[in-house]
């Protein structure tokens, strides 16, 4: 059979410019079609679902309604290229903390009902190479994405990992299932605080007994999470994240142990180096607002900003960092002006660079759409996009026509924090285009949004009415002392030669700017300072709370290059300076997430 022979039995199918089927899966409910067909060599058929499918249930369904005859195509399996004759399986992948394949733990159905899991090596084109794991080193499961981690999760099973990787926690397993830890594994969990969550069985708290057993002495602390134990026999994780809130997890999981968050063991904490993206402003796990007001060219902006990034090349007055992987997801222009958009910046960065575009208009003619990415078939539908296109930034334009609900309520923003953290613990870079409300000065609806973020930008008209705008940094946690041009106010205008940009100078900018910008500042500067510091019982009905002086937040902001310090050269604020920072105060303790008096400030 061919991938057009199997398409033609499925709905919504249709073909790609390369020559390869997308249709709706039917192994299950499919709205928006997420099932890829594609002839491959040797007489081979490749399909993959993108919203999670294992190859046997796709196969499977496809047998149920006609697609496909037994025993006559062969799978695609993700990047591993196995035989004709090789049964449907899903695949799991371990490799090493490079990214690189070392081998293969394969999930086959059984004639029963059942299943069989096999392990075998690769040669050196990734292709199936025998059934044992003779001479290979074996690894825990997705080491690449947790070893830089200081917490990391241990299930039982591939699928129990993912899960969770879906959900935002870092997470691994054994190859093999329960009763199979190795003792080569234990290297890669040294000095890390380390969780087990068992199977509701008495083989899985055996396994992760003698797992605990392995690693005494080797891992920095060692936590066993029994959360199954009220489930059915032999539930896991799965079902458990299935029937609850995941934000519920860390506070039954986290080890009992005040030390791990003193001042001595944040200095110990070893983090990667953040991974720049553009200057010093973006790394891979920003989280980045740009609004405007209607008309001011923000998507234009966006999707130059975009392009230079995925380009690896220079954009205004940042530096351009390594090529790399950019999702757009447009859902306000007509796909007319978005093709010309993208011809525009094609001009100017190149054709090739890896900007994937999805705009509304143009699914909605194929016959799809965007879900609201706040409920869970718009997060199901983005899930899938991160499946296939990979990316290390997405675009997410604009916040009005991508959500569902009033923007002024929380309701419709709280869904996007799980999101958001998500994105984070992947590191995917996230950029959300808005728009102002009535007053151009702020974004649209309630400011709360803005907590979640590390980076806001506004594109003010310029004074002028020149062409343009001017960018303003409301927000940036990224800032300090050394990178503190970076965030600078720019005037910038598009032309057929590129940007023309120019400085803006402390004069022109409004004091609300500073307002605004100081009250995100004393909530930095206070985070960081209550790091170790001593509750005292000054809160309301004497409640102990960790109190900091305006005092040293003004010295902290100054010496971090966030407020500008005495002509002298001193730690000090000028008087002037300091009235705009008091007013920021109060703004702050209005909006009841902050109290204080006279000299300090502490939160409620």
């Amino acid at each position: 059979m061919t991938a057009k022979e199997i398409a033609s039995h499925l709905e919504k199918a249709r073909l790609n410019s390369d020559g390869s089927f997308t249709a709706r899966c039917p192994a299950h409910k499919d709205r928006t079609p997420s099932l890829s067909i594609s002839d491959g060599e040797d007489d081979m058929v490749l399909w993959h679902c993108h919203a999670g499918c294992s190859q046997d249930a796709v196969y499977e369904a496809m047998l149920r309604v006609g697609a496909v005859k037994p025993h006559k195509v062969s799978e695609y399996t993700g990047d591993i290229a196995f035989p004709p004759d090789y049964p449907n399986p899903r695949q799991h992948i371990y490799r090493d903390q490079n990214g690189t394949p070392v081998f293969v733990v394969d999930r086959l159905p059984d004639p029963d009902g059942g299943k069989t899991f096999r392990q075998h090596g690769l040669d050196s084109h990734n292709s199936y190479n025998s059934h044992n794991m003779d001479g290979v080193t074996r690894l825990p499961y997705q080491l690449h994405h947790w070893h830089t981690y200081e917490s990391i999760i241990i299930v039982e099973g591939e699928q129990g990992v993912e899960a969770l990787n879906r959900a935002g926690y870092p997470a691994t397993c054994n190859p093999g299932g329960a009763g199979n830890w190795q003792q080569e594994l234990n290297e890669h969990f040294a000095g890390k605080h380390v969780i087990l969550i068992p199977d509701n069985d008495d083989p899985g708290r055996k396994h992760m007994a003698k797992v605990a057993e392995s690693l005494t002495g080797i891992a920095a602390s060692i936590t066993t999470a029994d959360i199954c134990k009220d489930f059915n026999d032999k539930d896991d994780i799965v079902q458990w994240i299935q029937r609850n809130d995941i934000r519920t997890l860390i506070s039954q999981i986290r080890p009992n142990d005040p030390a791990r968050e003193s001042l001595a063991a944040w200095l110990k904490k070893e983090m990667p180096p953040r991974d720049y993206l553009m200057g010093t402003v973006m790394c891979t796990t920003s989280r980045w607002m740009i609004y405007a007001p209607t008309g001011l060219g923000k998507t234009l902006f966006a999707l130059n900003m975009a392009t230079a990034i995925a380009a690896g090349k220079d954009f205004l007055n940042w530096k351009g960092g390594r090529p790399c992987r950019v999702l757009y997801i447009d859902g306000e222009m007509p796909r007319e002006t978005f093709k010309e958009r993208t011809q525009q910046v094609a001009n100017l960065y190149g054709e090739n660079a890896q900007v994937f575009g999805l705009n509304r208009d143009s699914l909605q003619a194929d016959g799809e759409d965007i879900p609201p990415l706040n409920n869970d078939e718009g997060q199901a539908w983005l899930e899938r996009q991160i499946d296939l296109y990979q990316p290390n930034v997405i675009i997410f334009d604009s916040i009005m026509c991508l959500l569902s609900g009033d923007m002024k309520e929380e309701e419709s923003w709280e869904p996007v924090k799980k999101l958001m953290k998500s994105l984070t613990n992947r590191y995917i870079a996230q950029i959300w285009v808005h728009h102002t409300g009535h007053a151009e000065g702020r974004s649209y609806g309630s400011n709360t949004r803005e907590w979640e973020l590390d980076t806001v930008l506004r594109l003010d008209r310029p004074k002028d009415n020149g062409e343009g705008f001017v960018l303003n940094f409301t927000k940036h946690r990224l800032r300090t002392h050394l990178n503190a041009e970076e965030f600078m106010p720019i005037q910038c205008a598009l032309t057929q030669d590129g940007w023309n940009i120019s400085g803006v100078t402390k004069e022109t900018s409004k004091k609300g700017d500073d307002r605004a910008n100081y009250r995100d500042a004393i909530v930095e500067a206070y985070d960081n300072l209550a790091v170790n510091v001593s509750r005292r019982p000054v809160g309301h009905n004497g409640a102990d709370v960790a109190s900091i002086s305006m005092t040293d937040i003004r010295t902290w902001c100054v010496r971090n290059g966030i407020m500008p310090p005495k002509d002298d050269g001193a730690d000090v604020v000028s008087a002037g300076t300091r009235k705009v920072v008091d007013r920021a105060k109060i703004d702050l303790i209005k909006g009841s997430k902050f109290a204080g008096n006279s000299e300090s400030i502490w939160r409620i």
